[in-house]
């Protein structure tokens, strides 16, 4: 059987980046009795093998399409996605593929084969105002998703929030969609060894007690409904101690930092003294300790496709509230504290019950550790198999 991956997400770090780079290595290793295509473009072949190392694949490069080769600098001036739904697409139908599998929410107008698509979230259309306003941006993401709609003979769906909102909002029949939940980095764990932390501890000037949150600043985060919460908080309680730490932001593609909004906000509520924020990139590989090392980790997001950084959290042994909207309430089902992200007062208790009771703090840290255990990777990939076989083999 020949299985093509579009994998261009393997460049990426985040979301379905992750999603592909923990996926499709489990996938190639493990059923090599299948013919494995890796589709991508010229430039990110190297990269492809350095993370695919010692796997059985063939590279097809997008790029050999007839229209970039006698037309490249025309068509390098087009938006990625004409290039991907008129040449790229039209392009791989010559290889007669028994299947071609998007891990990223798309399918190809043009190709005239089976294909199935993991679709992980539908953000533009639930939060429009926080997309990108751009009339090119907008039509690309129309243009995919009405692909979705009619040419994904199969769709996996990483919750049943997604699920749901593919069948409210694009009309897909809930026959096609099969949900199959990913799952969390095996770096993120119980970490013994008390050097490791201490030594990220230090680093990072981490204080004895805090509240962690890790995350994108977008809008829908929520984050700045955290701060005026924890600012409740400390209105209320005579903690001296407790900080919070939120780790996210940086500069975007035009420079802007990313996190300003979030920091008029702690102004605004007079908390910069027991407040840090550590840009993203800088703490990321620093994450499993982290979220080791946190008191409470508090996710207040509105809207999330699945909702990785509570089950990591979980995962390391860290207590978890988190919001109650989405898709979350599946991940982190009843072993952590759920409230309503429009709720400054109810959080606000939350994480005041968890820091003066430490019995509920163990409790929590208990049944996180086994809430996380039921998501694998390697069940993940079996599962995926199985969409992605239709039950040839």
């Amino acid at each position: 059987m020949k299985i093509a991956v579009d994998a261009r997400p393997l460049r990426i770090l985040r979301s379905f980046g992750n999603y592909t780079n923990q996926l499709l290595p489990l996938l190639i290793k493990g059923y090599p009795e299948i013919e494995w295509h890796i589709l991508g473009e010229a430039k990110d072949e190297k990269l492809y093998h350095e993370k695919l190392t010692g796997l059985s694949y063939r590279f097809v490069n997008l790029d050999n399409n007839w229209f970039s080769r006698r037309f490249g600098s025309l068509v390098n001036k087009l938006p990625q996605i004409l290039k991907d739904q008129i040449f790229c697409s039209s392009y791989i139908n010559i290889f007669k593929f028994d299947l071609l599998w998007h891990p990223d929410n798309k399918a190809f107008w043009f190709y005239f084969g089976k294909q199935i698509t993991t679709v992980h979230d539908l953000m533009p259309l639930i939060f429009p105002q926080s997309f990108h306003a751009k009339f090119q941006y907008r039509f690309s993401y129309w243009l995919n998703t009405q692909a979705l709609r009619f040419k994904a003979n199969r769709i996996m769906a990483i919750s049943q929030s997604a699920k749901n909102d593919m069948a409210k909002f694009l009309k897909i029949p809930q026959d096609r969609i099969t949900i199959i939940y990913q799952s969390g980095g095996e770096q993120y764990k119980v970490i013994e060894d008390l050097s490791r932390l201490d030594e990220v501890k230090q680093r990072f000037n981490l204080p004895s007690r805090f509240v962690l949150y890790a995350g994108g600043l977008n809008p829908h985060k929520n984050v700045e409904t955290l701060v005026s919460a924890f600012a409740k908080y400390l209105e209320q309680s005579q903690d001296q101690e407790t900080q919070l730490l939120i780790v996210g932001g940086g500069k975007n593609d035009l420079g802007v930092d990313q996190s300003l909004g979030i920091r008029q906000k702690i102004e605004e509520e007079g908390i910069s003294d027991r407040t840090r924020i550590i840009e993203f990139d800088k703490a990321r590989e620093f994450l499993p300790e982290i979220q080791n090392l946190a008191t409470i980790f508090v996710f207040p997001s509105l809207y999330e496709g699945f909702g990785m950084p509570p089950l990591e959290a979980m995962a390391c042994g860290c207590p978890v509230i988190c919001s109650n909207a989405a898709s979350l309430p599946e991940v982190v089902d009843d072993v952590g504290l759920l409230f309503d992200p429009t709720d400054i007062d109810q959080l606000a208790e939350q994480i005041r019950q968890i820091l003066q009771n430490e019995d509920l703090r163990n409790e929590l840290k208990q049944k996180g550790l086994a809430q996380a255990k039921k998501f694998s990777w390697e069940k993940c990939a079996a599962e995926t198999l199985k969409q992605l076989t239709y039950g040839q083999i």
